[in-house]
């Protein structure tokens, strides 16, 4: 068994649901040396009576001090120490080997800013969003916080967390692609993420719900750019720049300026179109397991 400690960082608000087989596909993680950070966002119902069932020395269960998804993270990273770091969703599964494959990999590394990428799967009872494999390309990695493992020292620049962001997955993964000094991607899919009406991104949700939604978390590109403007390079600064007018012009359904008035990569802009609108948004849930993955 590798002895470098990994922690797994739970913020969950309201999962009653799922909170028992998320953490029981923690506990059936063998071979690591790891600690399961359960923190309970102010649940209303009773999460938190269900995973201080839980309670040992391989998982800590903390109740937020102040209402908010980043808060209860930012309290977990404070409350724990380890040498790498991950996050787990309350409603999501761990797969075979999840911690244990990441671990084994980034430890590897000779580098103290090390980050590593891996996929995951989708699953739901609605079989338009079950089974997707993201990213499709196992080249790639995915950067959102289920598939990512961040060494401590990586860590360090992550935390706190600003509570203003209302998840953590872009902010950690701009710290990634900008300072860690080493970024290593296994093919392994290492998480089931469950779609379902309570996501907190939306994806099943109507459009007007979702676009919202996505407005609210592309405001981490302007809160990273406002931060480290002065340590990052030009391209970055011009990448970030244009995908804040893009999310601009793509909250506002301004096709024309989506298309020709800004410098965003194509992808960003296909993306941007399909959801511009309710019409277009459905097509592209139509198309879901086709697209989602590419990028």
């Amino acid at each position: 068994m590798n002895n470098k400690k990994a922690v797994v960082l739970m913020a969950v608000y309201n999962e009653q649901e799922y909170i028992d087989e998320a953490i029981q596909s923690f506990l059936l993680q063998k071979n690591v040396n790891a600690t399961l950070v359960v923190i309970d966002d102010l649940s209303e119902d009773n999460t938190f009576q269900i995973a201080k069932k839980y309670e040992s020395e391989k998982v800590v269960v903390l109740k937020n001090t102040k209402k908010g998804k980043n808060n209860a993270y930012n309290l977990g990273f404070e409350m724990v120490k380890g040498d790498y770091y991950c996050f787990f969703g309350g409603d999501d599964i761990l797969t075979e080997n999840s911690i244990n494959s990441r671990v084994a990999a980034i430890s590897q590394s000779k580098n103290k800013k090390v980050a590593l990428k891996s996929r995951i799967v989708t699953f739901s009872k609605n079989k338009k969003f079950d089974g997707v494999i993201i990213p499709k390309n196992n080249r790639k990695g995915n950067n959102s916080g289920g598939a990512v493992m961040i060494s401590n020292e990586l860590a360090n620049g992550v935390f706190p967390i600003p509570i203003s962001l209302p998840n953590e997955d872009a902010w950690t993964g701009l710290h990634i692609d900008n300072f860690a000094k080493e970024i290593i991607v296994i093919d392994d899919i290492v998480l089931k993420y469950r779609i379902h009406a309570g996501n907190s991104v939306g994806i099943s949700a109507n459009f007007e719900t979702r676009t919202k939604k996505i407005n609210s978390r592309r405001k981490v590109f302007r809160l990273f750019l406002d931060s480290y403007s002065d340590v990052l390079n030009t391209s970055e600064i011009q990448r970030l720049s244009s995908i804040i007018k893009l999310e601009n012009y793509r909250f506002h359904g301004d096709f024309f300026s989506v298309l020709f008035k800004n410098k965003a990569s194509m992808k960003d802009k296909i993306a941007a179109i399909f959801h511009m609108n309710a019409t277009l948004y459905k097509i592209k849930n139509l198309m879901y397991k086709i697209i989602t993955g590419l990028r």
